[in-house]
């Protein structure tokens, strides 16, 4: 009698890890939702920083050379000149724009050692010192942060999309498999190739459920993954 109920509840454990792993699953991706939605909310206001300064500051030029034009339309023509300068100038850089540009510039009279080269800030900050930069850096810097913003939702966003179409029900599958041992070799998840699980895999990965190895041949839970299947027992 004792056996069997242990058998009965076996499925309703089983029932209960499934829907543990599921609820995870959907929080993580309403987080990535969200930060999207974050970096849209600052990174749009943001936007607007560059051409106001620059436009402001041509306004006032001009007023002191007695030419005058309604701000508005200086307002008008830097938007349309520096967001597309800003977007590629971050495109191109890849979010070190300040640091490449401290390091592109640094004092060569007084070489930064480079130990500290090693570490990119660690040598900004060196190269800042001994030879202060053009205020200009700082300000363009300034400027990036909302395209850089914009730029990541984006690429977060279209990642989201990448993964949408994967089968939740092989998700689930493939976590609880890792979720049993170490690693896996992938070729023994999907003996013969298959784009599902191949999905599913890239779905689990995107969300940070994963890691994956150097050569692409392995993979396991990472660690804050496994705490999901760690349930208390149930009494029934």
């Amino acid at each position: 009698m004792e056996h069997r109920s242990s058998q009965e509840s076996a499925p309703a454990i089983n029932a209960l890890l499934v829907g543990e792993v599921e609820r995870h699953l959907r929080r993580r991706e309403a987080a990535k939702q969200l930060a999207v939605l974050a970096l849209l909310a600052v990174g749009l206001p943001a936007l607007f920083l560059g051409p106001i300064v620059i436009s402001s500051i041509f306004w006032m030029v001009g007023i002191l050379w007695g030419f005058y034009l309604p701000w508005t339309w200086v307002f008008a023509g830097s938007f349309v000149l520096l967001v597309p300068l800003l977007f590629r100038t971050e495109r191109r850089t890849g979010g070190n724009y300040y640091a490449d540009s401290v390091l592109a510039n640094r004092d060569t009279s007084a070489a930064v050692p480079m130990f500290l080269l090693a570490f990119t800030n660690i040598g900004s900050l060196v190269a800042l010192g001994q030879r202060p930069r053009d205020p200009a850096i700082a300000l363009v810097e300034l400027f990036l942060w909302g395209p850089r913003q914009i730029l990541d939702a984006v690429r977060t966003l279209r990642g989201v999309r990448m993964v949408a179409a994967a089968n939740r029900s092989r998700v689930v599958n493939i976590f609880l498999a890792l979720r049993t041992c170490d690693h896996a070799d992938i070729p023994a998840l999907f003996p013969g190739g298959d784009a599902e699980g191949g999905l599913a895999l890239a779905y689990l990965l995107w969300y940070g459920w994963i890691g994956v190895s150097k050569d692409a041949s392995r993979v396991w839970l990472e660690s804050e993954s496994r705490k999901v299947g760690e349930m208390p027992p149930h009494n029934y």
